[in-house]
């Protein structure tokens, strides 16, 4: 059995649809310190890879690099016009059942969804509807909906990414990204906020729709 902690080590996967290549390397430590970094569109395995590391490993840190690039033809989005209209009458129906008024809905490229903000007062925080149109979100709950995350407004996201990773927290993006409404974000991973997604918001631009 090896008894090392320090090593390093390359695997490299291709075939007609995808090219995933694994770097992983382990330096001497008091404890077991995993670490592994993966795309956004597979950062759901990211659990699961730390658990079966934990299987073989009993100290040093251990820093995981996985790089996923999908090797298919993009195909041309095409509008299904049932689908979306299911997706409305289903907007309607909770802004009915929880009294609910639209404020106004972009389109955010970087998470393939649709967000629909509630209007609110200043005693009120607004709601935010995300519909998925492809990617890891459509995934969430194997496809059931729910609570996915909650999000506070900052003066500088960048600041709070920079405060939060040298606490040693893990963020989910290297730098902010452009959101609806006039927005740029980015969000502490689940694992360091007791298992909630937790995004952080700064208003770059005037926000459409009014209060």
């Amino acid at each position: 059995m090896i008894k090392s902690m320090t090593g390093f080590g390359r695997s490299e996967f291709i075939d007609d649809e995808k090219k995933i290549i694994i770097e992983m390397k382990s330096v001497n430590h008091r404890y077991l310190d995993v670490s592994v970094k993966l795309p956004r569109s597979i950062s759901r395995f990211e659990p699961e890879r730390r658990k079966r590391l934990k299987l073989y490993a009993e100290r040093g840190k251990i820093d995981v690099f996985i790089t996923y690039q999908s090797l298919k033809t993009s195909e041309t989005v095409k509008y299904n016009k049932e689908i979306a209209s299911e997706y409305m009458n289903y907007l309607k129906q909770i802004a009915e059942d929880f009294g609910l008024e639209e404020d106004y809905m972009e389109y955010v490229d970087a998470y393939h969804a649709y967000c629909l903000f509630t209007k609110y007062s200043s005693e009120e925080s607004p709601i935010e509807l995300i519909i998925p149109t492809e990617g890891v979100l459509t995934e969430f709950r194997n496809g059931k909906g729910g609570l996915h995350h909650i999000a506070f407004e900052v003066e500088d996201v960048e600041a709070a990414r920079k405060e939060f990773t040298e606490k040693g927290l893990g963020m989910l993006e290297t730098k902010a990204v452009e959101g609806a409404g006039g927005i740029i974000v980015n969000f502490l991973r689940p694992r360091f906020g007791f298992g909630v997604l937790v995004e952080f918001v700064q208003q770059v631009k005037e926000r459409p729709g009014s209060r």
